[in-house]
């Protein structure tokens, strides 16, 4: 494995994001350091107009850097176990990520948002360390090489990642301090330093949540129109995979796999009627209803959209070690149903509470991984959830109360909106499992491109 010099990771209370939100944003500040240099550095007759060319070239790429994002300067990534690699701040960017010298080994990359299952980097801590995702425990189960994940996490509750800010930009409420979307992610990925891999890669994308809840508690918009945009950004992301796989030159492997996890219905969790804009109950009763079927209309969506895009013309490049040497690059992909996983946990809790049963054996106790004594409640909660503001002189001396409960393997909930460290864990073994069976959009057309894991 390859790992460059990186700084630990760090759960200090400062803005989260990839981005540093409170840098300047101006190109000023890069000018004033580099013209702050002793003055012999512009002795030296001819040699003074190489420095302000190399001076003002960099200036420039600064700027243009900058264009990623208000701020995104500070973008690298840091490695916040042996394997994995995040998006952080105040780290030496790795050079050598897309490299991965083992044949037989794998490489996971991820993109989109904070998921259900992909815990925040400051509001979920379980033990003084930050909760898995799941796809760091698929990684572990894969004993993959390395896990790249590009998802702009955040300590701010409500703020996630969107498919296409400016689609949302354009149709939406307005959005405050909006993270990296899908594009930009890629942009930084593609960015990285191109060296040839011989690992596999498999390539994550999990969006939806905060586009699905962007949608539906924005009463100006029908759900007519809601489901244009629902369409809109589906095709979005097919054109970022194809961004994707049209680079896949960079490794030696003939196959580029994505995997994509179902959307799970946002209203199933503690906090949606807590960030939902709606206040009267009708208007509560109608974002429930759109939340639901918005959320089916994307599953669609995306899985007719996949199947059509792995049976596309695959694309033909050359041999890294070969110039001459046609390569066809084969596309693959799985649809997780990572929704279905959790609606297992509530339709057996819910059968085995009414004494009923089926022929599938929900209602039995046969559940995988077995029952949750509590699918209602959340295990982490502060004293400010769910609670109407009051005045403000009323809060001014009150410190927020952080209550966790004794045993969290016992929740199906974390928190409000994120799932607990057993059901993240049970849907990382699942990805496994579907892996190793080779439950690939093309796995009926012969042998799997996971045989072998």
């Amino acid at each position: 494995m390859h790992f460059a010099t990186y700084k630990p990771w760090d759960h200090t209370e400062r803005d989260p994001g990839p981005f540093n939100h409170d840098a300047p944003s101006s190109g000023i500040q890069y000018l004033v350091a580099l013209l702050h240099v002793p003055s012999r550095f512009f002795r030296g007759g001819p040699k003074t107009v190489i420095h302000f060319t190399a001076i003002f070239a960099f200036i420039f790429l600064m700027i243009k850097t900058k264009s990623l994002s208000a701020s995104s300067s500070t973008v690298f990534l840091a490695q916040s176990s042996p394997r994995t690699w995040q998006w952080t701040t105040e780290v030496k960017v790795v050079s050598n990520l897309h490299t991965q010298d083992n044949p037989n080994g794998l490489r996971i990359v991820v993109f989109g948002q904070d998921d259900a299952a992909t815990p925040g980097r400051m509001t979920t801590v379980l033990n003084g360390a930050r909760m898995p995702a799941w796809t760091d425990v698929m990684c572990d189960e894969l004993n993959c090489d390395t896990l790249l994940s590009f998802i702009p996490l955040s300590s701010k509750t409500n703020q996630h990642a969107l498919t296409s800010n400016s689609i949302h930009l354009n149709h939406t409420s307005p959005h405050q301090s909006l993270l990296p979307d899908l594009s930009q992610q890629i942009d930084f990925y593609l960015s990285l330093p191109m060296k040839p891999t011989t690992s596999r890669t498999i390539y994550i994308i999990t969006l939806g949540s905060s586009d699905i809840h962007s949608l539906t508690t924005n009463l100006d918009l029908s759900l007519e129109l809601s489901k244009k945009l629902v369409s809109t950004l589906s095709s979005e992301i097919f054109t970022q995979i194809e961004r994707l796989y049209t680079t896949h030159t960079n490794s030696t492997k003939n196959t580029f796999q994505v995997l994509i996890p179902t959307l799970l219905d946002p209203t199933i969790f503690p906090g949606w009627n807590s960030h939902s804009r709606t206040t009267t109950i009708s208007e509560k009763e109608t974002a429930l209803r759109n939340a639901a079927s918005l959320t089916r209309h994307w599953n669609d969506l995306l899985k007719d959209k996949l199947d059509a895009w792995v049976f596309q013309s695959d694309c033909t490049s050359s041999s890294s070690s070969n110039s001459s040497l046609s390569v066809q690059i084969e596309r693959d992909a799985i649809f997780l149903d990572s929704s279905n996983y959790i609606l297992d946990i509530l339709r057996e809790h819910s059968f085995v509470k009414q004494g009923l049963d089926d022929k599938t054996g929900t209602g039995r106790g046969i559940l995988k991984g077995g029952r949750f004594e509590n699918i209602s409640g959340v295990c982490y909660s502060t004293s400010s959830d769910g609670k109407k503001k009051k005045k403000q002189n009323d809060n001014k001396n009150k410190k927020n109360i952080v209550s966790v409960c004794e045993n969290p393997n016992d929740y199906l909930f974390w928190n409000k909106e994120k799932l607990g460290p057993r059901a993240v864990k049970g849907i990382g073994r699942w990805a496994a499992e579907v892996m190793r069976n080779e439950k690939t959009v093309r796995a009926e057309m012969g042998r799997g491109v996971w045989a072998g894991w």
